[in-house]
């Protein structure tokens, strides 16, 4: 994973990677020093949410470096506003990168998920990990972004799915970026967007999605 980040480090949305190395049967490696905090505290300073022009902009940069990442193999299986940094240039990047184990209930680790943002196939359901899996975490990061609150576990929307957008921001947002969080925040992967590529294309009305509604 580490020497795949470094070949990637050029990506504009993940700390870069310069050094690889091992020491006492442990493999460490050595990004980019960058002043930073979280995206969660990142809305808290700044009201709690962001209008959609906001969170636009902020975001633009994550699509393509996700489509990029996901390209070679790496999916992240944990994105969500506490491994999601804004540094002091207002860049948002990706962080906390970790081996699949990591991130995928019942396996010998102790798995570390994020409620709210952690897709279903992570709990050990049925469904194999992929790009859809961190379309999911994304979007559903876009969803507290612009909500000011997270969505309901995926493990709780099986039975009872309460995940909601208040009318008051609902009016406030394009009818396309309702759609295109909509069809990313599908419990099941078979029927949830598949890359991050079409969420971005999605969530910008842009020619290429409309084309491939049609």
């Amino acid at each position: 994973l580490a020497r795949v980040l470094a070949r990637m480090r050029n990506l504009s949305a993940i700390l870069p990677v310069y050094d690889i190395f091992e020491q006492n049967e442990t493999a460490y490696y050595i990004s980019e020093a960058v002043e930073y905090i979280t995206l969660r505290d990142f809305l808290v300073r700044n009201g709690g949410r962001l209008n959609f022009e906001q969170m636009c902009r902020l975001f633009k940069p994550v699509f393509s470096t996700l489509a990029s990442l996901h390209s070679v193999g790496v999916i992240h299986r944990g994105i969500s506003p506490e491994t999601m940094i804004v540094s002091r240039d207002g860049r948002l990047r990706i962080d906390g990168f970790c081996i699949p184990d990591l991130r995928t209930a019942r396996t010998d680790l102790s798995s570390e998920l994020y409620k709210g943002y952690a897709a279903i196939e992570q709990y050990g359901f049925d469904g194999e990990s992929g790009a859809w899996t961190d379309v999911y975490s994304v979007a559903a990061v876009i969803y507290r972004t612009l909500i000011g609150s997270p969505a309901p576990d995926a493990t709780e929307r099986v039975t009872n799915d309460r995940m909601i957008i208040p009318p008051d921001i609902a009016e406030e947002l394009p009818a396309y970026a309702l759609s295109a969080l909509a069809d990313a925040l599908q419990i099941l992967p078979n029927d949830r967007t598949v890359t991050a590529e079409e969420l971005r294309d999605e969530l910008s009305a842009s020619p290429a999605a409309a084309g491939t509604a049609s």
